[in-house]
């Protein structure tokens, strides 16, 4: 690490789209060999050795896809916007082979950065979206894959009813009886509650907002193996 002066390097740890410095203190040589020796951890995931000397890459707070009636909007969230050039959306029809189908430019602004993208694909069944920030000298980060249901089908599902104040109330149209997963999200994609929702048939379906919960915009994703549909809320 010839660039990073021996006292400037930390162990980095990456999780859900945030990187955090976990400390620590370096011996040896940055142009040879050294070792360095984090601060306690409890927890497993991608580490990394870093400076504090230098920029830390984008941190993607969020992302999200949301079917409408004629399109997909995509939209994610970011902070530390530094370097970075434009942002990639790229979509994959199998979630392994994804292509790009547009690009938004950088607009960083301190605090949270906010960015959507519409796509007027139309091609049934499920469809995969990932976002690539790209840096100034080239360098890319991918966000997590988010996931909708093209066709009629997915907005006749269910609906849910807007604005919200203690509980969560949706209307199932047309879902095969199961057991379906939820969650409720912040606008940063922090997981705020989940559980599971069992639906034998047609009809008004109900959940309870734990007390903890603020009022805001939240994001509100509800499926199983086979789809999910994420519904922007907001809770009163």
């Amino acid at each position: 690490f010839p660039d990073y002066p021996l006292g400037s390097i930390r162990a980095g740890y990456y999780n859900a789209g945030l990187w955090t410095s976990y400390g620590g203190s370096a011996t040896g040589d940055p142009l040879i060999s050294g070792n360095i020796t984090s601060n306690v951890m409890t927890t497993f995931g991608t580490f990394v050795i870093a400076s504090i000397s230098a920029s830390l890459p984008i941190n993607f707070l969020g992302a999200y896809a949301y079917r409408k009636p004629t399109n997909t909007l995509v939209e994610w969230k970011t902070s530390n916007e530094v370097n970075v050039s434009h942002f990639d959306v790229e979509r994959s029809i199998d979630g392994h082979t994804f292509i790009k189908i547009g690009s938004v430019k950088s607009d960083p602004v301190p605090g949270i950065g906010d960015y959507t993208f519409t796509d007027n694909f139309s091609q049934e069944g499920k469809v995969y979206y990932r976002i690539r920030s790209v840096d100034n000298d080239g360098k890319f980060l991918f966000s997590k894959v988010v996931t909708v249901m093209n066709g009629p089908q997915d907005n006749d599902l269910f609906t849910v009813a807007n604005p919200v104040s203690s509980r969560i109330y949706i209307n199932v149209t047309s879902l095969p009886a199961g057991n379906y997963n939820y969650q409720l999200r912040s606008e940063s994609g922090q997981n705020i509650q989940s559980g599971t929702i069992a639906v034998n048939g047609n009809g008004i379906y109900s959940i309870g907002l734990n007390g903890g919960v603020r009022p805001g915009i939240y994001v509100l994703a509800l499926g199983n193996l086979n789809f999910i549909k994420n519904e922007k809320l907001r809770i009163l």
